[in-house]
């Protein structure tokens, strides 16, 4: 998959922050745990600001669990 990540001036841009509205949109389609559960609807947009990036991420998936390290 290719996905082109638009800049943006913004820092840390909110979840209902217009700057989205000029990112992309990708979806997660990949099934790492083959047969463990359906692929649950997850589309992403990346942002590139002046101190990093900023991810945004629905999904439908219920009990949704992440973490970063």
């Amino acid at each position: 998959m290719k996905y082109i990540i638009e800049r943006t001036n913004v820092i840390d841009p909110g979840v209902d922050s217009a700057e989205w509205e000029k990112a992309n949109l990708g979806k997660v389609d990949v099934d790492e745990w083959k047969g463990f559960s359906p692929i649950p609807e997850t589309t992403f947009k990346v942002l590139k600001g002046p101190e990093g990036m900023s991810v945004l991420m629905h999904t439908n998936e219920e009990n949704l669990r992440a973490e970063c390290k």
